[in-house]
């Protein structure tokens, strides 16, 4: 990775400034070369690439959540190790902290380390949702990073005359690597339509490049938030986590290869970590899986048929294919998650157009949490709802669709948040963020 590819730097603390820094990226990231470690560093968080990263960066985003700074004090924590090579290298820091957020005492900052002293001394604003696009124009005026400049080869009728007479020559253009062949015609669509639409089409061409294709419609994400998970026969103490219930269905055709025949649902402890043995591996879908470490040993010690007993009707799961249930072939159970291996039928790989139902439940530990329902195929008309016992939760919807955080096309109902777009194209990454507060 070079180092200088990233200008903006994101550091947060996993547990609690997670839901605030990928928003920022998403924000961002049109407008600035920001990493942030969830969507940019493939080989994981701790790597000494970061550090790396940030001395190359020209600005720091601190995400400051309740509890940040209490192991900051420990041997080789990571957001320490961050915001020490920030303050070393002089970086422009600037802090974001979270609902609830509150900056140490003084007695307190006695017991930390003295760099973060120094670091609650820079400039900072407090996070208000509903004034999200405040805060990003006092960033746009703050940071010292270069917007990405808007490249466009072919922005007048005489250049356009000038390249076109090369790009009628099939020798030349033949000539030309793939790159700069793509280069161009994304530059050319650029020229001839508005920035929002280009952004959508070139997303799109983006996808086409690659040896697998294909666009969605029919979207429909259904996700619903209940008081307790049953988990009959095993013995774990369901009263330490909440049922989640998500039914997701779509039709997708694919206008350039096909599916692979063997695929996995994952139900994952941690995304980024999952099983060695399945990194590799096809994920027709992957879902968080929030669960204390204790009770996922207790499912990793279960037989192979428990297993599955436990995969179908404990969790409930059924997926359906072009109009066929499908039975998994395999379940694994072990400290990295839930995964279960499917396999399809040549015909439902040959099927003109692809129907996908995916239903399950899952247990999700109790306590204040987010969900994130992303879209990261392009997308045609999609719906969205979320839906919870409001006595129980309190639940807020952050959007961001194509050209805004927030979208006309949301509705909240008592103890639902619905968000659909109609007759609309989705570019990846789209979806929500639904905050989840346990109430008291």
């Amino acid at each position: 990775m070079d180092k200088l590819t990233f200008d903006v730097f994101i550091s947060y603390r996993r547990d609690g400034g997670e839901v605030l820094g990928r928003l920022m990226f998403e924000l961002l990231k049109n407008d600035y070369n920001v990493f942030f470690d969830h969507e940019t560093l493939s080989s994981g968080r701790f790597d000494t690439k970061l550090l790396d990263i940030i001395e190359a960066s020209r600005d720091v985003l601190v995400i400051l959540s309740p509890g940040c700074f209490d192991r900051c004090g420990n041997e080789g924590d990571w957001f320490m190790s961050e915001i020490s090579c920030a303050l070393k290298h002089n970086k422009n820091i600037i802090l974001l902290m979270t609902d609830k957020f509150v900056m140490p005492t003084k007695k307190e900052l006695e017991a930390l380390p003295s760099e973060i002293d120094t670091l609650i001394k820079y400039n900072g604003y407090a996070v208000n949702i509903a004034y999200i696009d405040s805060i990003i124009s006092k960033l746009n005026n703050e940071m010292k990073a270069p917007k990405k400049e808007k490249e466009c080869y072919i922005n007048s009728i005489s250049t356009w005359k000038s390249v076109s007479e090369h790009l009628a020559k099939p020798d030349f253009v033949s000539s030309l690597p793939n790159e700069i062949k793509s280069s161009i015609l994304r530059n050319a669509i650029t020229s001839f339509l508005d920035e929002y639409n280009a952004k959508i089409f070139t997303s799109i061409l983006d996808k086409m490049s690659g040896s697998v294709y294909n666009i969605r419609t029919k979207f429909r994400y259904e996700i619903e938030i209940d008081d307790e998970f049953n988990f009959k026969s095993v013995d774990i103490d369901s009263s330490k986590y909440y049922s989640l219930y998500e039914n997701f269905s779509y039709t997708k055709r694919f206008l350039k290869g096909a599916p692979e025949k063997s695929f996995w649902l994952s139900f994952a402890t941690n995304l980024d970590d999952l099983d060695t043995a399945l990194k590799d591996e096809n994920f027709f879908f992957s879902e968080n899986l929030i669960i204390d470490g204790e009770d996922m040993e207790i499912l990793t010690q279960l037989d192979d048929e428990d297993k599955m007993r436990f995969y179908l009707s404990t969790m409930r799961t059924k997926i359906n294919i072009c109009g066929t249930a499908l039975n998994p072939e395999q379940v694994i159970i072990d400290k990295s998650g839930i995964f279960a291996r499917y396999e399809l039928t040549e015909e439902m790989i040959n099927n003109e157009l692809f129907d996908v139902k995916i239903k399950f439940q899952i247990p999700q530990r109790m306590g204040d949490g987010y969900f994130f329902a992303s879209i990261n195929e392009p997308t045609y008309s999609p719906f969205i709802r979320f839906s919870y016992p409001e006595d129980t939760f309190d639940v807020t919807m952050i959007p961001f669709l194509n050209r805004s955080v927030t979208a006309k096309d949301t509705k909240i109902f008592e103890g639902q948040r619905e968000l659909s777009l109609e007759n609309e194209w989705v570019i990846p990454v789209s979806g929500a963020i639904f905050l989840i507060k346990r109430m008291d």
